[in-house]
């Protein structure tokens, strides 16, 4: 073996030589969110129509919980993010979420992390606080998700996930869910 560019035509000696090295780099995709609306639901219809109102400065929690192939016990919810709704509009958003993006080829809907890229699974609840006086309206009413209450009675929701994936363009995409509300109702005092 001989040098490129050299003069001489001298040789490749054991010093000129190098060897690769392993290099361990996190890779951050794009993202998703979570986010919409609290209100007051002034006709208990559990849908949001004429005549309800926001529920402004409520606290809202993200928690999530992450799976991967090397735990060795159940994955535990943990806080991930906290903010409140909107002084005015009554409207929260959680951005910067990370995605699942399943591998080609494995099956829609697997929940196990080597079915996803970086072989981890992300689901995310989220939890609003409960106005004293108030409970939770009727959950999921309707047709239209996007105009709805998720909430349960303890203000909690199910398991959301958000999934990556690739548009028209070739371009990564991560899924932004804008359909996450609470609805509130007063409580009658029955004595």
């Amino acid at each position: 073996v001989t040098r490129v560019g050299a003069d001489d035509n001298s040789a490749v000696t054991a010093i000129d030589r190098v060897s690769s090295n392993e290099v361990l780099t996190k890779l951050y995709i794009t993202t998703g969110a979570i986010g919409d609306y609290a209100f007051y639901d002034n006709n208990d219809n559990g849908i949001q129509d004429e005549g309800d109102i926001p529920a402004r400065n409520i606290p809202v929690k993200l928690y999530r919980r992450k799976s991967t192939t090397t735990m060795t016990e159940e994955p535990k919810w943990e806080e991930y993010k906290t903010t409140k709704t909107d002084q005015t509009t009554g409207k929260y958003w959680f951005d910067e979420l990370p995605c699942n993006y399943l591998e080609p080829g494995k099956k829609e809907g697997s929940t196990d992390p080597d079915d996803y890229i970086g072989n981890a699974y992300f689901e995310y609840r989220v939890e609003f606080g409960i106005p004293d006086g108030y409970a939770a309206t009727i959950r999921e009413e309707g047709e239209d998700r996007a105009v709805d209450s998720n909430i349960n009675e303890f203000g909690v929701t199910d398991p959301i996930t958000l999934a990556l994936t690739v548009n028209a363009d070739g371009k990564l995409e991560g899924e932004i869910n804008p359909t996450i509300d609470a609805g509130y109702v007063k409580l009658v005092d029955l004595g």
